[in-house]
């Protein structure tokens, strides 16, 4: 049995783990090449760790204007987040696989960099906008449900 670091996926928490991953993605395909702009990867990784933190602190923390502080730890995340988006977006438009290995990291780093556009948009809409965002799934089995009750509904008339 091995033992592993499992956590409960929020969404701060999965903009967490992409931002992370396309930086260490980053950094294997980096390797042979050293594209301009990537010197300081570990940095960038620290950064974005720590303003992470810093929200968990927030949201975990009660005391006055707790709402005040949330928005502006939010945004400092998204903003770092976002000029994460960017650097990523300006690698990926120059950089150019040429082994089998660097194809299946541009693949990977392509999947971790949608995860991170995704979240985020959702900690953007759900923590700074305070809309509702209702999972795709879910919304499928309710829908479901309901197409099941109504017709057990039309049976027993």
């Amino acid at each position: 049995m091995v033992k592993t670091n499992v956590h409960f996926p929020t969404d701060d928490n999965l903009l967490w783990d992409a931002a992370r991953k396309c930086i260490e993605t980053i950094c294997k395909l980096n390797e042979p090449s050293h594209l301009k702009g990537w010197r300081k990867a570990s940095n960038w990784k620290k950064r974005i760790e720590a303003t992470f933190r810093q929200l968990q602190k927030v949201k975990k923390s009660g005391g006055k204007n707790k709402e005040s502080r949330l928005k502006v730890a939010t945004q400092n995340y998204l903003n770092l987040a976002q000029r994460l988006d960017q650097k990523t977006q300006e690698f990926q438009a120059i950089f150019k696989p040429t082994t089998l290995k660097q194809h299946v990291l541009q693949l990977e780093l392509e999947y971790y960099h949608g995860m991170l556009v995704k979240h985020i948009d959702l900690v953007e809409r759900r923590l700074i906008k305070g809309e509702f965002v209702v999972h795709p799934k879910i919304v499928l089995i309710k829908l479901l449900r309901s197409e099941h009750t109504s017709n057990e509904a039309a049976i027993a008339t």
